[in-house]
């Protein structure tokens, strides 16, 4: 017999047994526990509730540090594991099929920024045109690594941005409205991002097998920490199933 009693409680159950006798027939058990009949409702510690909170976004933090870590680790040495018995040909056919793609990207993505030169020039745009572009392209890359990359999509045909072969450009993609504006600051920024460009493309051309998910296991798909691709997989999948 409980100890606790509450008879406002007590004639709702009647009430609701009375409405509906099925419920007497139903075998599922439930057993009370004081925490079932406060008086008041437990009101949270904002202390505990802000430690908390503290605590989740310092793991947020860490996760994506993680994440950043996982995508840019694999042109580090001490990060290269190896797959036995890879094809150094398969190797070389698939560094010349991305090499040609990647010069693809940089033609299309010169191109179209001239089209921002000229406009600068003939006095169509200016500075704070050009900031507010390279802000919008800095928007773009967080857009093309969760959602939509059309490089990705049209051109490179990489299945995820871990095994990108022009990861490393999104830097010298982003400044490149820069390079137009004459000023230290600016220029700063732009030849920063080339100097990135440029030890990307050293260490690809002499490591490639680090840069290949069949000759290096650290970008195979169960070594993974980064589940950024999930959500274009799940995008992708309700888009095909429209169609």
């Amino acid at each position: 017999m409980s100890n606790f009693k509450d008879i406002t409680s007590s004639v709702q159950v009647i009430g609701c047994i009375f409405n509906n006798p099925k419920i007497l027939d139903m075998t599922e058990t439930y057993f009370f526990a004081e925490e079932d009949f406060v008086d008041e409702p437990i009101k949270e510690d904002p202390n505990a509730r802000k430690r908390r909170s503290t605590k989740e976004s310092r793991e947020n933090a860490a996760n994506e540090a993680e994440n950043v870590e996982n995508e840019i680790k694999k042109n580090k040495e001490e990060h290269y594991r190896e797959v036995e018995g890879y094809s150094e040909y398969e190797l070389l056919k698939f560094v010349q099929n991305q090499n040609v793609k990647a010069w693809m990207v940089m033609l299309i993505w010169l191109c179209f920024n001239a089209v921002w030169g000229f406009l600068y020039l003939f006095g169509v745009i200016d500075n704070a045109d050009l900031l507010m572009i390279t802000v919008f392209y800095f928007l773009c890359d967080y857009i093309c690594i969760l959602f939509f990359c059309p490089f990705q999509t049209y051109i490179m045909k990489n299945k995820c941005c871990v095994n990108c072969r022009i990861y490393d450009w999104g830097h010298f993609m982003m400044f490149t409205p820069m390079l137009f504006i004459k000023n230290f600051f600016s220029w700063s920024l732009f030849f920063t991002s080339l100097v990135v460009l440029i030890h990307w493309e050293n260490v690809y051309a002499k490591y490639t097998q680090r840069f290949w998910s069949e000759s290096n296991q650290t970008l195979q798909c169960n070594h993974c920490k980064d589940k950024t691709c999930q959500m274009k997989k799940a995008l992708s999948g309700r888009t095909n199933a429209k169609a």
